[in-house]
């Protein structure tokens, strides 16, 4: 039923996984593997495998109604896959992506990484090239977005980068939705 349109996705991700670098492909579309928040260790308490990355488990920041919510649409219960994203700035990642029942709009992806300055640097300069780029102030330690899809926070040692495409591509009340989103899964860290 569904599987055919998750591994086209999928199998689309993992084909641009290598070309990373504006807002439409930090978060890479490939995905970490499935775990429980990890503290650090190679497992939590579940005995979850967090991937070696020492990262919290992405899809436990957010349920699938909080994404519903701030989508603006149906999705799928979001998906953790192996092996995680592999970033320009950051290195290994953990993916959480949850697929929209509306085929016309892009899966949200929440991507966490270890937070370096030298890479923060480098990701806000990737960022600024383009035109939507702005500042975002009030969320984590500090935050940029590359337009009303995508924000890229800063908060102690990690990093957290959404992207979220709208059933409307000019909705208005997208940006304050994603911001709203993204200082309620920081708030779960």
């Amino acid at each position: 039923m569904r599987v055919l349109p998750l591994f086209v996705i999928v199998a689309l991700g993992v084909s641009l996984a290598g070309c990373s670098g504006g807002p439409g492909t930090s978060g890479d579309g490939n995905a970490g593997g499935n775990g429980g928040t990890s503290d650090g260790g190679g497992t939590d308490g579940g005995g979850t495998d967090d991937g070696g990355t020492g990262l919290p488990d992405p899809c436990a920041l957010a349920t699938t109604a909080e994404v519903e919510t701030a989508q603006g649409g149906t999705v799928a219960d979001g998906v953790e896959l192996d092996p995680g994203p592999s970033h320009y700035s950051f290195g290994l990642g953990r993916q959480c992506v949850w697929i929209p029942d509306n085929t016309l709009s892009s899966p949200i992806f929440l991507t966490l990484y270890s937070y370096s300055a030298d890479g923060w640097d480098e990701y806000k300069v990737n960022q600024q090239s383009y035109s939507s780029y702005h500042d975002v102030t009030g969320i984590g330690d500090e935050a940029l977005a590359a337009g009303a899809t995508q924000i890229g926070i800063h908060q102690g040692d990690l990093v957290l980068d959404i992207q979220m495409a709208y059933d409307t591509a000019q909705d208005p009340a997208g940006e304050p939705r994603l911001h709203a989103f993204a200082e309620m899964a920081l708030g779960r860290l």
